[in-house]
C-alpha cells in the first residue's frame, strides 16, 4: 500500500475537499481517492475518510497539522515490578510516529532474577509492527 508523502501532504488534500465538495459527499470522495491513488482496500479507504472527516468542517484539515505536529516522533513507556534483590519485570514500549504518516511499535521485556552477587534466570523477549 502506498502512503501519504507526508502529514502536510494529507493536510492539503483534505483542505482541497472540504472548500469544493458538499459534506455530504467528502467521505466518497476521499475514499475513492484513497482507493485509486495509493491502493487502499474499499474497506480502509472508507474507515480513514470516515475518521478523517467525522466532523465535515473546513477546519479539518487544520485540525490534522496540528495533532501530527504534536504526535511526531519518539514516544516512549515503561513498566517495571519488583524487588531489587529478587524477581524483576521491566517492560518498555516504543512509538515511532514520522511525518509520513507511518509509524513503528517495539515492545521489549525483560524478566528475571537479580542478587547483590550478580543476575541469573534472565529472560528478554521482544515483539513489534509497523504500519500506516
Amino acid at each position: 500500500m502506498k502512503n501519504f508523502r507526508d502529514y502536510a501532504a494529507l493536510s492539503g488534500l483534505i483542505s482541497k475537499i472540504s472548500e469544493a465538495i458538499p459534506p455530504d459527499d467528502q467521505i466518497k470522495t476521499l475514499s475513492e481517492l484513497l482507493v485509486e491513488q495509493l491502493d487502499f482496500t474499499v474497506g480502509n479507504a472508507w474507515a480513514y475518510a470516515r475518521t478523517v472527516l467525522a466532523s465535515h468542517n473546513a477546519e479539518s484539515a487544520a485540525c490534522i497539522s496540528t495533532n501530527a505536529t504534536k504526535l511526531t516522533g519518539n514516544w516512549l513507556g515503561m513498566t517495571q515490578s519488583g524487588v531489587v534483590s529478587g524477581y524483576l519485570d521491566t517492560t518498555s514500549y516504543t512509538w515511532w510516529f514520522r511525518p509520513d504518516l507511518t509509524f513503528e511499535y517495539r515492545r521489549q521485556r525483560c524478566s528475571g532474577y537479580v542478587s547483590p552477587f550478580g543476575s541469573n534466570g534472565s529472560a528478554a523477549s521482544s515483539s513489534g509492527y509497523a504500519g500506516v
